[in-house]
């Protein structure tokens, strides 16, 4: 590979070992993480922080930001195709790309978690004053994923 990224960014379906992509085909997994090595890694996808995080550090990553748990998103069916109009999904959404926009703009992995606590913190505040029954769902995915989301490696991590 002539260029190699130094920031990698999968969202896709996970678990402890493996993240899958479209039609559930593997992308990377604890075999195949050593090509991560000198990246930050975001991965959008439940539990791969747990075993595939940690090897891919081991393996040379820098940080690999990811989630411990299942991550949460609500849907509502009439958006099903475009969740990021949908009034659940969005704010769960926005959070969660916070983390690699941050990264992007040169932030470390710490600061770019913390950011997207912040965008959290505000998006919580307005559902938990909501009326809105469906808010419900979109607090408690919020909630879940900023309790599951964390990271393995350099918390100082940065792309330069």
């Amino acid at each position: 590979m002539r260029n190699k990224p130094n920031f990698v960014f999968i969202n896709g379906h996970g678990n402890n070992e493996l993240v899958v992509g479209h039609d559930k085909q593997p992308l990377l997994d604890t075999k195949n993480c050593s090509l991560l090595k000198n990246t930050i890694t975001f991965t959008r996808a439940c539990n791969c922080i747990n075993i595939l995080g940690k090897k891919a550090v081991k393996k040379g990553c820098k940080s690999f930001v990811g989630y411990c748990r299942e991550f949460w998103i609500p849907r509502s069916h009439k958006f099903e195709s475009v969740p990021l109009k949908d009034p659940l999904a969005k704010p769960v959404l926005e959070v969660s790309n916070a983390v690699p926009i941050s990264i992007i703009k040169g932030n470390t992995v710490e600061d770019s978690i913390k950011n997207s606590g912040n965008i959290a913190q505000k998006h919580i505040l307005k559902l938990l004053i909501s009326s809105e029954q469906q808010d419900r769902a979109t607090l408690r995915a919020m909630i879940n994923n900023m309790d599951a989301l964390g990271f393995e490696g350099n918390k100082k991590a940065s792309i330069e």
